[in-house]
């Protein structure tokens, strides 16, 4: 089986999609993730004494009431303190917050929400042994080790030895798709490494003739805008420059992030000066999938949430105070102030007279602010003489990014398409 995508060029992009189409026929088994059987020692949240709820314990450990725990509030948890492990096994979108579905899924509830749709599985999935894993591959030069490093998942040399024709070997050579993964996690939190949500999309890419690359990058509040999308577009940037070491294809790289990582995605694959830094035009990607992102438009997303509100705290520590005054001009006067968060969308980079990779852009179908912001970055892209696509999906936030890599999934379908 492989994956096929059409590669964009300046020329022709009026005329391309992005094309992610599976050779193998309907109804044919998908990768095999594998899974590891849950820790008895994972589930060990019950509080002594009296027997409380799981509901009422949720209730009590989100101390600001903002729907979800965040780490300082996890470690207020008596039960949990010693156990600051299970805070990213829990987290299995990985972004940085346990929610009512992923904290449910860890404690169990005889009346579980009806809003969440996400398919909890019987345990962690791993990565299956064909697979190989080339990790902390740092990207950028004299880089943090860490934050500014990439996983590489590649078919293991046995696998690979023994799975195709002596056609097949022979084509073998720079002859695989690539696509990138960007983690999300409100610009501050998250790992390439959460296993949750990178073991089936490793495992699903892999066994389809892909090479997947899971990226990390520094993080607020150490760093703000454009620290973390310069990451993004240096990680891109040693992608395409080594692709020939892994039998990667540099002109078949497909960009996918999920929350904060769909922003950072569809930064580079809009704002020309980021990826231009690297010799690159974001023409050159042959496409862009963002997974129930909102930062497309920051100014307009922002505008519909109270000052004092979680979101706007993460906008302002990611991107800073929205106008930076201009310097003095020769006479003394001032200069025009600059608007970071229109600086720092999406959306507001898309001009007519320019190309753009095609995009698919998913988001819940319940959301109705990430709905609001995927119609309008593809009217945007659309409007310039772009091209892509909006696809509502029936899952929570969460299960936008950890279900897509699952076989028969309906977003692993639609990104397949």
């Amino acid at each position: 089986m492989h994956l096929s995508v059409h590669v964009v060029r300046p020329a022709a992009l009026a005329c391309l999609s992005l094309v992610m189409a599976a050779a193998a026929p309907a109804g044919a088994a998908g990768p095999a993730v594998g899974f590891e059987p849950p820790d008895p020692e994972g589930d060990d949240t019950a509080a002594s004494g009296t027997e409380t709820r799981p509901m009422d314990r949720f209730r009590a450990a989100d101390r600001d009431r903002d729907g979800a725990i965040d780490r300082d509030e996890f470690r207020a948890i008596r039960a949990l303190r010693t156990r600051s492990d299970l805070f990213d096994r829990i987290d299995a979108d990985g972004d940085g917050r346990i929610d009512v579905a992923e904290f449910v899924a860890l404690v169990g509830d005889s009346n579980p929400p009806r809003t969440s749709r996400v398919a909890r599985r019987p345990g962690r999935p791993v990565v299956p042994n064909s697979v190989e894993r080339r990790s902390d591959v740092v990207y950028a030069p004299e880089g943090d080790p860490v934050l500014q490093s990439l996983d590489l998942y590649l078919p293991s040399p046995a696998t690979d030895a023994s799975s195709g024709t002596e056609e097949d070997a022979a084509s073998t050579p720079a002859s695989r798709p690539i696509l990138v993964m960007v983690h999300g996690g409100g610009w501050k939190q998250g790992d390439k490494t959460n296993t949750g949500v990178i073991a089936p999309k490793a495992a699903w890419a892999v066994d389809r003739g892909w090479v997947f690359v899971s990226i990390n990058y520094r993080l607020s509040p150490a760093v703000r805008h454009p620290e973390h999308a310069r990451d993004v577009a240096a990680a891109i940037a040693w992608v395409r420059d080594h692709a020939s070491e892994f039998q990667g294809d540099p002109e078949r790289i497909v960009v996918m992030g999920h929350s904060a990582g769909a922003h950072l995605a569809a930064i580079v694959a809009t704002d020309r000066r980021l990826l231009d830094a690297h010799g690159m035009d974001p023409a050159e990607l042959a496409g862009v999938v963002l997974l129930d992102g909102a930062g497309y438009d920051i100014p307009r997303t922002t505008e519909r949430t109270a000052p004092d509100s979680r979101r706007r705290r993460m906008i302002e520590e990611a991107f800073g105070p929205r106008w930076e005054e201009g310097p003095l001009d020769e006479k003394g006067g001032e200069t025009p102030r600059t608007d970071r968060w229109r600086d720092a969308s999406p959306r507001h980079h898309i001009v007519d007279g320019r190309s753009y990779p095609p995009m698919l852009v998913v988001h819940q179908r319940a959301r109705l602010v990430a709905a609001m912001a995927a119609g309008e970055l593809v009217d945007a892209l659309r409007g310039a003489g772009g091209r892509g696509r909006v696809v509502p999906v029936d899952k929570d936030h969460a299960g936008c990014n950890q279900d897509l890599g699952l076989p028969g999934d309906e977003l692993t379908l639609a990104v397949a398409l």
